[in-house]
């Protein structure tokens, strides 16, 4: 799909509008705004071209996609500090298996990007990106098969750049490359004889290679010629106890320093080991007062250390800073902070020749990555920029419709969002209106025949021992857009348990009146609200021991009663070793909330069911949920009819209708309609058709979009026998950075009606 390019960005979050050409009937339910991209982050690396710098990382957990495995990125940033590509260089990568221990090193005329792959015959492999930012292999180069990269393992001197690397028999190895990435040496083994194993890093003073190697007890240190060729290997007089673990190697353009970890007496002690351009062991120091070292450079004279702080073992708080080190490896000054916070990770600092560039990770619910410029002379930073940013995550779409036009709600990591849409699928409120906080539930929206009522569980404190979850009403205008309820109407202040995490909350549209209902964790509450939103009186609609609770719930009305479905989730399976004994029950509710079933009706107790839906013909019901089926380890999508009297119609625990979760089921005025996603590499969502009476049957189902994640979806019935599907899928377009986003398909679906 070809979107218009945002032709900038701006470092901090904003709001731009896209352009969108039609698809399929694709349309975006809000325009693109940003924010640091979720995720969590690993191997960030940086270097220079002399002028600008690239920073490149591995990225896990930016989006739900059932293939998890990390992805990687690149971004470029300027001698000045500007971020120029802070969606991110996708990096491609030969297979889907994990990747580790990123680094970048500058070729001469490109930046080679490099890894370890595993999966197939993937092994040690690179890209290359010019300093314009264009990725030049858009095939990744595989310069070993099965080799594992190792973290430092890399450097180059413009001209030649060597790959130290474990080979697929643990052996220490060499590769040789030009300034176009091509090989010109190697593989062959880093030792004729001696050690052949262990861990190694790699530096170039400009005129060779200095490689350190630690393998057991034996330390050796070898030198390589301009060319990449062995010149000298010895072993420096060194116990273990005088070496520890290898933490970073650079060069002054002569000879070497290499930062050291030891642990004596459970404390992090670092100290510096100078060689001269031969390998020769020259002077050796302890560096005092440091807590964790992450990047070392050279500039100006001096090596610049950049490590973490924390003034208290174990503690979150402290800080990311400087030590300066000499030439030789020693200790100047003491440690100059230039970050404080919490949950920091010290990273890398690359050296352009002129200034020198820090890249560093604030840990949260989500890593943020952060980079500055660094005032060699003051140890003085830059304000902080925002490497790494993406469109907002949107998840958990439901959708509405007035006569006016259609509204999506949806929940962002910063909020629960609305957006209208005509019936063409054309934006009338751009980016979206926050309508309240972060949803702990899925948000939920219904038409009242005025305006639109949205309900979500605010996330207050989510880190709170307690947490409170107000349950929050707001009415959204169709013809308008205002929101008649900034921040929402507290409708009741809910502790709830920790899993109650999705369908936990459900509104539905009687003739007078909305119905709210809401899992309290072991009891199933309903209040009816009116169009001002005053809530009526409580009421309890199941409650379970202290060895259950109830889960996802959902709500139908047919005219006359509303049906109440919910998940009962217990622990009594445990006895006859059932992995998820949960069972799918029901209740019908009179207009004034009165119960009318005694007990609850059994839609299905084959205790491995989930998610339960809900919808009405203006008679009878149709539900249908999601089941795990144990043998097979995979799920599948059922439904089951029940009569408006309350009855469950056979077969008893439903009938299958397709593979995946069922998402969303609506009644079209022909027939049943109801979304579900496959759970895959590559999951699809389908719809599916249901008729009104006689038995249910397993059609064929029309799918909608094929996608890396499992969709969510909402279905609105638009007219008789048409649908709008609301749903998210992953966009790697350039606005959009590989991030979860919500669209509605439009047109409407033409569809063929189900059996009769």
């Amino acid at each position: 799909m070809k979107r218009s390019t945002i032709a900038a960005i701006s470092l901090m979050l904003l709001t731009a509008a896209a352009a969108v050409a039609e698809v399929s009937g694709e349309r975006p339910v809000a325009s693109p705004a940003y924010e640091a991209a979720p995720g969590y982050l690993s191997s960030v690396h940086a270097a220079s071209d002399g002028h600008d710098f690239l920073v490149a990382w591995i990225d896990q957990s930016r989006n739900r996609s059932s293939n998890p495995n990390p992805k990687m990125y690149a971004s470029r940033v300027s001698a000045s500090g500007q971020v120029l590509d802070p969606l991110g260089i996708r990096i491609p990568t030969v297979t889907s298996a994990f990747s580790s221990y990123l680094s970048v090193v500058y070729l001469g005329n490109s930046y080679l990007v490099c890894w370890s792959q595993a999966g197939g015959n993937a092994g040690l492999m690179g890209v290359r990106i010019s300093s314009d930012g264009t990725l030049l292999d858009p095939t990744p180069r595989v310069f070993a098969n099965g080799g594992t990269a190792l973290d430092g393992g890399i450097a180059g001197d413009g001209n030649r750049t060597v790959i130290v690397y474990n080979g697929p028999a643990g052996s220490l190895m060499l590769l040789v490359l030009d300034r176009d990435a091509n090989i010109v040496d190697g593989p062959k083994a880093l030792n004729a004889s001696g050690p052949s194993t262990g861990t190694a890093m790699i530096a170039s003073n400009g005129h060779g290679f200095l490689v350190l190697q630690t393998s057991g007890s034996v330390v050796r240190a070898t030198t390589l010629d301009a060319s990449g060729a062995i010149v000298t290997s010895n072993e420096p007089p060194l116990a273990p106890s005088q070496w520890g673990t290898l933490r970073s190697l650079a060069s002054d353009g002569d000879s070497y320093v290499a930062i050291l970890l030891y642990s004596a007496g459970g404390l992090n002690n670092f100290n510096s080991r100078h060689f001269g351009p031969n390998g020769e062991l020259m002077e050796a120091w302890t560096i005092p007062d440091i807590f964790w070292v992450a990047g070392l450079a050279f500039r100006d004279g001096s090596y610049l250390v950049m490590e973490l702080d924390r003034p208290n073992l174990g503690a979150y708080g402290g800080s990311l800073g400087l030590h300066r080190i000499s030439s030789t490896g020693q200790p100047v000054g003491g440690y100059t902070p230039i970050v404080s916070g919490d949950h920091l990770a010290a990273l890398t600092l690359a050296s352009n020749g002129s200034s020198v560039f820090g890249c560093w990770i604030e840990q949260g619910r989500f890593d943020v990555l952060k980079g500055a410029l660094i005032d060699a002379q003051s140890l003085t930073a830059s304000s902080p920029s925002l490497i790494r940013i993406a469109a907002t995550t949107q998840r958990t779409p439901d959708v509405a419709m007035s006569g006016a036009n259609m509204a999506v709600v949806w929940n962002e990591q910063s909020g629960v969002y609305a957006g209208r849409l005509t019936f063409d699928g054309q934006l009338l409120d751009g980016r979206g209106i926050r309508i309240g906080g972060s949803s702990s539930t899925d948000p939920r929206i219904v038409f009242d025949g005025t305006n639109y009522i949205i309900g979500w569980t605010d996330w207050l404190d989510p880190t709170a021992r307690y947490p409170n979850y107000p349950i929050k009403l707001a009415r959204l205008s169709p013809v308008s857009g205002v929101l008649l309820d900034p921040g929402g109407i507290t409708i009741m202040q809910q502790n709830q348990c920790i899993a109650s995490f999705g369908r936990e909350l459900a509104l539905a549209s009687g003739v007078h009146s909305i119905l709210v209902a809401w899992s309290g964790c072991r009891n199933l509450v309903v209040i009816t609200v009116n169009a001002d939103l005053a809530p009526g009186a409580l009421n309890t609609v199941a409650t379970v021991g202290s060895y259950g609770y109830i889960g996802a719930i959902a709500a139908a009305w047919n005219g006359s009663e509303w049906l109440m479905v919910w998940e009962n989730v217990g622990f009594a399976g445990i006895e006859s070793f059932d992995p998820n004994p949960v069972e799918i029950d029901a209740a019908r509710l009179s207009p004034q909330l009165t119960l009318l079933d005694s007990t609850p009706i059994d839609v299905s107790n084959s205790y491995t069911d989930s998610d339960p839906i809900v919808a009405s013909d203006g008679n009878g019901f149709v539900v249908s949920w999601s089941h795990f089926d144990t043998p097979s380890g995979d799920y599948g999508v059922f439904a089951r009819r029940i009569a408006s009297d309350g009855s469950p119609q056979a077969p008893a625990n439903g009938v299958r209708l397709g593979q995946g979760h069922a998402k969303s089921i609506v009644w079209d005025g022909l027939q049943y309609d109801l979304a579900f996603a496959t759970v895959r590499d590559t999951s699809t969502l389908y719809v599916t058709h249901v008729a009104a009476n006689g038995a249910i049957e397993s059609l064929t189902p029309l799918a909608v979009v094929n996608d890396r994640s499992a969709p969510d979806a909402s279905l609105l019935v638009t007219s008789p026998g048409r649908v709008t599907v609301a749903y998210t899928r992953i966009d790697s377009e350039p606005e959009y950075g590989d991030v979860e986003r919500a669209f509605v398909r439009v047109p409407y679906l033409v569809r063929g009606r189900a059996v009769r």
